[in-house]
């Protein structure tokens, strides 16, 4: 959330610094090496999240700041920066923070490729997208409620200029600008890892959302952690579950059923998924069928997958909204089937409303599509 009240400095004065004459007796000044702040105005992503302020200020109606004291860092605007006092923004000269030492201590610290990630070319990187991010400066809730930077939010991707997060504490999910999270320096954290290790973020996110193995075998329902993940998947975006266990790593396609308690149609079809299943899966073993509840509450999610024994894996019902977008998949009237890759990509669905093709259909094309991705290559 942005603050928009404004403190003004009492007896500031915002002159730009003249550069000192340099004298004949001086040594000629080197070549730069160092990033200046016309090419960090470029360069949002190496902003720091906070600085911390050389002088003492004073304001008018809001309490002083000190030398030394770090403050969060909003905006880089010419020769000043816009600052978060806590409660109100103010403008300081660069010059009066500690901004470019950050700046350029960031810079120096990073790779080359670590380097290139910015926030122009990581929307179309998600294999480095972290699975989870904190907020660089709390945030309140319409309700009075506090979202703020000791716990971790589930990312849920990109959506348009912004990312979608989830905080399961509150059960609240929003948009925030990605520069008000550190999801830039965790991403540059997956790019030390070797390329053939950079997972797309889809089948991460949904793999640290399912639920242990056997769940609803031994209890019928949803465990009370909410699945599969929450100590093993790293904040840096890496999706073993708790017990290291990695049940997609060997999957190609993921077929994801929405289904409800109650739904007659969904009644009629399961029968018949899980007959495909069992046919499918011991001819052509890397894919998986992982349920999505569309059910209410996650006592009648618990009772269908009880109920019904679907075979495979099922995301939890309190990490639905973690499980990155497949709760968006469209599906206006139940059951939904969807075929996609391990980059969240659809390659078939149903149709949306139930007409044609229908969840038999997909299955019979899946199968074909199964078939045609295990023949040898030809030479």
């Amino acid at each position: 959330m942005h603050h928009t009240i404004r403190a003004a400095l009492v007896l500031a004065s915002f002159l730009p610094v003249l550069p000192a004459t340099a004298s004949a007796s001086q040594s000629p000044v080197p070549p730069k090496t160092e990033l200046t702040l016309a090419e960090l105005g470029q360069r949002s992503d190496l902003w720091p999240a906070r600085v911390a302020l050389q002088k003492d200020l004073r304001f008018q109606g809001a309490a002083p700041l000190r030398k030394g004291q770090e403050v969060g860092c909003q905006e880089l605007s010419g020769q000043m920066v816009v600052l978060d006092g806590g409660g109100f923004l103010f403008d300081l000269p660069v010059a009066d923070t500690d901004f470019l030492q950050r700046a350029r201590s960031l810079a120096a610290s990073l790779t080359p490729e670590q380097l290139a990630v910015t926030w122009t070319t990581l929307p179309a990187q998600p294999e480095l997208w972290p699975l989870r991010v904190r907020l660089n400066t709390a945030m309140g809730l319409a309700d009075g409620r506090e979202i703020g930077t000791d716990r971790e939010l589930a990312l849920r991707g990109f959506f348009g200029a912004e990312i979608s997060v989830y905080d399961r504490v509150t059960a609240v999910h929003f948009t925030v600008e990605p520069r008000s999270t550190d999801l830039i320096a965790r991403a540059r954290e997956r790019a030390k890892l070797p390329a053939k290790e950079r997972e797309p973020f889809f089948v991460r996110a949904l793999e640290a959302s399912l639920e242990p193995a056997g769940a609803a075998a031994s209890n019928g329902g949803t465990s009370s952690g909410g699945g599969a993940a929450s100590s093993g998947a790293s904040s840096s975006g890496g999706a073993a579950t708790s017990g290291g266990e990695r049940p997609l790593a060997d999957t190609d396609f993921l077929l994801i059923y929405k289904a409800r308690k109650g739904c007659g149609r969904c009644a009629a079809f399961t029968p018949e998924l899980k007959a495909f299943y069992a046919r499918a899966k011991a001819q052509y073993p890397r894919f998986e069928l992982v349920f999505l509840s569309s059910d209410g509450n996650a006592a009648d999610a618990q009772a269908y997958r009880a109920e019904t024994q679907l075979p495979g894996r099922a995301v939890a019902f309190d990490r639905i909204l973690e499980a990155a977008d497949a709760a968006s998949l469209p599906c206006r009237l139940l059951p939904g089937i969807f075929v996609v890759d391990r980059t969240g990509k659809v390659l078939e669905q149903n149709e949306v409303n139930g007409g044609s093709p229908g969840a038999s259909e997909v299955l019979a094309h899946f199968e074909q599509r199964l078939k045609a991705a295990s023949k040898p290559a030809t030479r």
